[in-house]
């Protein structure tokens, strides 16, 4: 899986955090946020972030900051963004949020970036970003389809079964005993991305359905 997001600027590497073990999926049912109460990305996304090294800054009117360099941020689809700040940077990233407090980003190499809000979070519901009846069904990379079932099985390259730890924390245990797990957000009907969580490399995917 791969994914993407800012900083070009004054930047070379991404940084991911540890990874926590996995806690047993949950065994509730999944929440249901009430029709047309959950923002879009471009909506979600206004506020500060921080990862290691970099304070990002999305304003309202298309304005964005970076460490305190200004630019413009473009939505030109659903969590895809062409993110400028003359001279350096002119760029298109993909976007999403795993919870309202998480953001993960894949820049075009597909590296993938993990970012927390700094600043006070937005009320939205907590249904919005539990993504399990959205999850279920066959999302493409590249072409290449990733089989997700209602029972909680998986079929890629090989079979096993899928569970959400968290809000947007996807464990993949196959039935050949590997685990895996990734930062996955939903950012419409018909496109996600998705970056693995440590110890493999942050790399970052963008899906279609």
């Amino acid at each position: 899986m791969r994914v993407l997001l800012v900083s070009t600027l004054l930047l070379s590497s991404c940084c991911f955090g540890g990874g926590a073990s996995p806690t047993p999926p949950p065994t509730s049912a999944p929440l249901e946020a009430p029709p047309g109460t959950c923002p879009d990305v471009a909506t979600a996304i206004l506020g500060s972030w921080s990862r290691t090294g970099f304070v990002e800054e999305y304003g309202a009117n298309g304005s964005y900051t970076i460490n305190g360099h200004a630019g413009t941020i473009t939505w030109l689809r659903p969590g895809h963004a062409l993110i400028d700040v003359p001279p350096t940077l002119h760029t298109e990233y993909d976007l999403g949020l795993t919870d309202v407090n998480e953001l993960i980003a894949v820049d075009p190499q597909g590296v993938g970036t993990v970012y927390a809000r700094l600043s006070p979070p937005p009320p939205i519901e907590p249904a919005c970003y539990d993504i399990r009846p959205r999850f279920v069904g066959t999302w493409l990379s590249s072409g290449t389809p990733e089989r997700y079932d209602a029972d909680g099985t998986y079929q890629v390259a090989v079979h096993g079964q899928w569970s959400f730890t968290n809000n947007g924390h996807l464990h993949l245990a196959s039935d050949e005993g590997v685990t895996n797990d990734y930062w996955f957000a939903i950012v419409s009907p018909t496109a996600a991305i998705a970056v693995s969580m440590p110890p493999l490399p942050p790399l970052g995917v963008v899906y279609t359905r």
